[in-house]
């Protein structure tokens, strides 16, 4: 590997926990700030501190879904510490939330708020609502269509109802302004009664809050000239109205314990006290909905509120991923106007009696909608026909979805299969969603849904490993050490060691999209966060990027990709973290060793405290992942090397000087230096995982772990699968391997020394080594 080059090429990507991967605690533009600190617990349940995650200062990734368009959506986190309120009644809530204004705040809700209570907080119910001399007897006994007709009730028991329902109104409604964030703290967040409304406002964020039983007291009777009529309650858990940039996510909705099918039925009508779970309306754009549940409910969300509001032409711009619509009877959602994106929804149909459901996908007037890998569920008496139903519609595109586990295409069974009374739909939807994350299969999706959706799922502490420990099989331990946090914004092991790594916080915060652009804000002398977006493309073929001191290189996205070139620190560089990127093809053909040139993905000399986590890297020219000539207090996590020659060196020196910690990786298809630790002071390798490994029919050179010169390394709860040589040491090394599963292996195995305690450098997490598989797979790589 010559010094003499330096290139670069990538993939850019946030992880998957939430939007601020900006490295290590930075202040950020955009008002971000540093996270804070939680208790983890270590294999010995002793705290180890990581990095927790401040949900009120999380921001919508970029390109996640329609909010992100135009700015993208960041809620509160632009507030002072003024604005930052921790409620537990309705009087503080009300006092945060300051009448819908604009002024950037944060709310965390804390435990259970309930709407309907007075200044006090003494409970409040219909009875304290009533006035003018309300009573439902009276009401019944005017209104009765059999005696009334279908004109619209009026005279002193409508008036009474009207004023009744208003002095509920007071309580129970409740304005989000512009710039707000309104968070649930830990996992029992509840607004109980109350209706969030988010009317003609801009950038709102809403997060790990359950929302229930926006009961309504004095539902009004609206009679029709087509029948009877229909009762019509007030309130939405959550309205947008004329509201643009909002993000609502891992919020669980319904009726409480109060659903409508327990109430009676009065006109021959069930007399209904809640409305939507979440409508977006009157020209509201720009809304991501994700991981989020609506349950137990009739009519879940309205998009559109009307076939003759042509004004919403051009907004309702709605991303629905990653929800969960269980038992719900309709609108899930019914689409007017809007452009629609629905993707990696679970919908778990009711079952019950028959007539109970009408349907999911409401496809209305010039909706536009695009549903994708959505997984239904549902019982023997549902058919695929039931799932979607238009009123005037045109228009549908389908793909990837599974109706109770087998592929369906929902377009040509709608058409097969409607009555007539409305036109077949046609594919061509107008347009071609691309602000999405990663899309699953609807399988995959519906599981994920399952464990993950919801409030209180955003973790801010994680378990003990036990529960890890103690679960059957590798994919239950993979589910309970999944809920732990595995995306901290600080290194752990030897890289948070000696005044730790930090990157580039408390610098500017960049984003880029050429490669100019990142090669100046890299070799730049001042801190600097650089959020990469978008794919760059390096040239000439295999050029250096050059990263200097004090930096944080970062993806935004899942597209953004360092095409043909190299991430090159010089010696003396120092503090730097590269995160969540792709860094891809300078291979050469021909060329399987690498010895015409000297691509790397990324090269290090002389350096000290970096943090290398969740990347992608393959197909380059020489090495993926060069740490050469002494370089120190490095730590190498969660990332993928993938379909290569030599993966991971370390070394090229005659000093036995590098602290290095391995955690987590995953080595995919290639061949050696997996890693290959040359000289290394301290090596700890702990919960990789080794597949696939190419064998060329080179018998020495193809292997696994190499400890080389006089390393001393220490192997644990990893797991090797068809891997020749797994291990191995030269006669002056020391290897210490403990708790590793070794699956269809050959060839050495080697262990003699004592080699080192990790513990007594820093305290870790460690995963049992059946798990290492499922939990690889799912958290290596950009995220």
């Amino acid at each position: 590997m010559r010094a003499g080059r330096r290139r670069a090429a990538w993939k850019v990507s946030v992880l998957a926990l939430g939007a601020l991967l900006v490295a290590s605690g930075a202040v950020q533009a955009d008002g971000r700030q540093p996270a804070r600190e939680t208790v983890v617990r270590s294999t010995a349940d002793t705290p180890v501190r990581q990095a927790a995650r401040d949900l009120g200062r999380e921001v919508l990734p970029e390109g996640d879904g329609w909010a992100s368009e135009g700015g993208g959506t960041t809620g509160g986190a632009a507030a002072d510490a003024a604005h930052v309120f921790t409620v537990r009644t309705r009087a503080e809530l009300v006092r945060a939330l300051d009448g819908g204004s604009d002024t950037p705040k944060i709310i965390k809700l804390v435990g259970t708020v309930d709407a309907n209570t007075d200044d006090r907080g003494r409970p409040l119910d219909c009875a304290d609502y009533a006035t003018g001399g309300f009573d439902l007897k009276a009401y019944l006994k005017a209104y009765d269509p059999r005696t009334w007709g279908a004109a619209k009730p009026s005279g002193p028991q409508e008036q009474a109802r009207a004023a009744s329902a208003a002095r509920q109104a007071e309580r129970v409604e409740l304005a989000v302004g512009s710039n707000t964030t309104l968070v649930g703290q830990g996992s029992d967040a509840v607004l109980e009664g109350g209706s969030l409304q988010v009317e003609n406002a801009d950038n709102v964020i809403i997060r790990n809050l359950e929302v229930r039983d926006a009961y309504d007291c004095f539902p009004a009777w609206q009679p029709n000239t087509g029948g009877l009529g229909d009762w019509k309650s007030a309130y939405d858990t959550i309205w947008l109205r004329g509201a643009t940039h909002v993000w609502i996510d891992h919020v669980t909705a319904s009726d409480g314990d109060r659903p409508d099918a327990r109430e009676p039925v009065y006109f021959a009508r069930p007399y209904l006290r809640h409305d939507g779970l979440l409508d977006i309306t009157n020209g509201a754009d720009l809304v991501t909905v994700s991981w989020s549940v609506f349950d137990e409910h009739d009519k879940a969300m309205l998009i559109g509120n009307g076939d003759g509001v042509t004004t919403d032409r051009g907004k309702l711009r709605v991303t629905l991923h990653h929800n969960r619509f269980k038992s719900v009877v309709q609108r899930a959602p019914r689409v007017r106007f809007g452009q629609v994106h629905l993707y990696n929804n679970r919908y778990d149909v009711p079952d019950g009696r028959e007539g109970d459901y009408r349907y999911s996908i409401g496809v209305s007037t010039e909706s536009r909608i695009v549903a994708e890998n959505n997984s239904f569920t549902a019982p023997a008496h549902i058919e695929v026909a039931d799932l979607v139903k238009s009123w005037n519609g045109t228009a549908l595109s389908q793909r990837g979805n599974e109706f109770n586990g087998f592929p369906v295409d929902l377009l040509a069974t709608y058409n097969a299969y409607n009555s007539g009374s409305e036109r077949d739909l046609v594919a061509d939807v107008g347009w071609t969603p691309e602000l999405h994350g990663r899309i699953d299969g609807a399988r995959v999706a519906a599981r994920d849904v399952a464990r993950e959706a919801g409030a209180g799922r955003l973790n801010l502490s994680a378990p003990s490993t036990s529960a890890a420990k103690t679960a059957v099989g590798a994919d239950q331990a993979a589910h309970a050490s999944a809920t732990t946090v595995r995306h901290t914004d600080r290194p752990h092991g030897f890289a948070s060691l000696a005044g730790g790594t930090t990157g580039g916080a408390g610098g500017k915060v960049v984003t880029v999209r050429t490669q100019a652009d990142l090669a100046k804000y890299a070799a730049a002398p001042e801190p600097y966060v650089i959020r990469i977006a978008g794919a760059i493309e390096v040239a000439p073929f295999g050029s250096d990027i050059v990263v200097a001191s004090d930096k944080t290189l970062v993806g935004v996205g899942t597209s953004g990709e360092i095409v043909h070139g190299e991430l090159h620190l010089n010696p003396g560089t120092s503090n730097v973290i590269i995160r969540n990127l792709t860094i891809r093809d300078s291979y050469v053909e021909g060329d399987w060793d690498g010895k015409t040139t000297d691509f790397d993905a990324i090269q290090m000399d002389s350096v000290h405290h970096v943090w290398i986590d969740h990347n992608r890297l393959t197909r380059m020219g020489d090495g993926l992942l060069d740490i050469r000539k002494d370089s120190d207090y490095i730590t190498v996590s969660y990332n993928r090397f993938e379909n290569h020659n030599k993966a991971l060196g370390i070394g090229w020196t005659e000093n036995t000087k590098t602290r290095i910690t391995i955690d987590h990786n995953w080595f995919l298809g290639t061949k050696q230096r997996n890693p290959s630790a040359d000289n290394c002071a301290y090596a700890h390798l702990y919960n990789n995982y080794l597949s696939a490994q190419v064998d060329d029919g080179d018998p020495v050179w193809t292997y696994g772990n190499w400890a080389r010169g006089s390393t001393k390394m220490v192997i644990e709860n990893s797991y090797y699968d068809g891997v020749q040589h797994p291990y191995q040491a030269d006669a002056g090394a020391e290897l210490v391997e403990r708790g590793s599963v070794l699956k269809n292996t050959t060839g050495r195995h080697d262990e003699w020394g004592a080699a080192f305690d990790p513990r007594s450098f820093y305290r870790y997490r460690l995963d049992p080594a059946r798990a290492v598989p499922a939990l690889v797979r799912a958290f290596s790589g950009p995220q």
